[in-house]
């Protein structure tokens, strides 16, 4: 049976303008292991109902629900989201309703930049299955103390993700579809050396080395067709295979992997995968590299070996190596 949290108002007798309702519903992958509970049609059902118990305070649905589905509440770009925000800001919306507050966001900080947004436009949030209302003092210490306890949530779920992670580099195993240009990955998940391409990043190495500038390695690079990692998704998809830039090469003579190591715990672990390269050319490269660099006006003195190439905006946040 539906739990309605508001107290229903009686009808009233003239309804001078309707109140248009917005539906937003979500389901994450996570949750499409549990859809007899948490489906998109059990959300816009249930929130239609509530809608249609308000018809006498001049509550209306205006328009089809706005549905993010297989979309994690961790980012705020959804497609459905942005639609509905964009309805929102065109003034075609005066209340939304969500079948849980955590459809909406799992964040506090997310929802401290969406609810500003609906409050500029008089917009009202509901939630039909917890006591949520924003225009009532009520309404917004209960958000409050949800959302905090969302959050809560996922930094935990989040927490055990990273310990598992760094379990799993700790005996030597991957995670994720690809790996680095130089292995693969055996029957038990760990990362063993691919003779043919590791061959590739020994003479990347050893030609960064004898050449007097990178315009000559790229030249090199060209010409004997080293592309990047190719491989497959977990659906079958064929991935890279791509010409290297420049950006891609530097990555590879900063990738630390190649000297063993592996990174969890916010550091680099030695003797973890097997090595590609020697420590004494590794080290050749990443001196000739600070040169470089040093005649570039880039002092590399003090700086963090994730301020490298090696690691991309995203792969800093989520401390996964790029793939090559």
């Amino acid at each position: 049976m539906l739990a309605v949290p508001h107290d229903a108002s009686p009808p009233s007798a003239e309804i001078s303008q309707p109140v248009r309702c917005a539906i937003y519903a979500r389901v994450s992958v996570a949750d499409a292991e549990h859809r007899e509970l948490t489906s998109i049609t059990a959300q816009i059902e249930a929130c239609q109902q509530f809608i249609a118990s308000r018809r006498g305070l001049g509550w209306v649905l205006a328009g089809p629900a706005h549905v993010d589905e297989g979309v994690s509440a961790a980012t705020l770009q959804r497609p459905g989201l942005r639609a509905l925000l964009a309805a929102i800001r065109q003034d075609k919306i005066d209340v939304v309703a969500v079948h849980r507050l955590d459809r909406l966001s799992r964040s506090l900080f997310d929802l401290s930049d969406l609810l500003p947004l609906f409050a500029v436009q008089g917009v009202k949030l509901v939630s039909v299955t917890q006591p949520i209302d924003t225009h009532t003092p009520n309404g917004r210490l209960s958000l409050n103390i949800l959302t905090s306890f969302a959050e809560f949530e996922r930094e935990i779920v989040g927490e055990r993700t990273r310990d598992k992670l760094a379990a799993t580099r700790r005996l030597g195993r991957w995670q994720g579809n690809g790996t680095p240009l130089g292995y693969e990955v055996d029957h038990e998940q760990r990362l063993v050396v691919a003779p043919q391409d590791a061959d590739q990043v020994r003479e990347i190495f050893l030609r960064y080395l004898a050449f007097d500038t990178m315009a000559e390695l790229m030249a090199w690079i060209g010409k004997r067709g080293i592309t990047t990692k190719r491989w497959r998704t977990r659906s079958g998809k064929t991935r890279g295979g791509q010409p290297m830039d420049r950006t891609t090469v530097y990555r590879i003579l900063n990738n630390r992997m190649y000297i063993g190591e592996a990174f969890f715990h916010d550091e680099w672990h030695s003797g973890i995968y097997p090595p590609i390269i020697d420590l004494e050319q590794w080290r050749s490269v990443q001196e000739k590299l600070a040169q470089r660099a040093r005649r570039k006006g880039i002092p590399n003195e003090g700086r963090s070996p994730l301020e490298f190439p090696l690691l991309g905006k995203c792969c800093y946040a989520l401390k996964i190596p790029q793939i090559f």
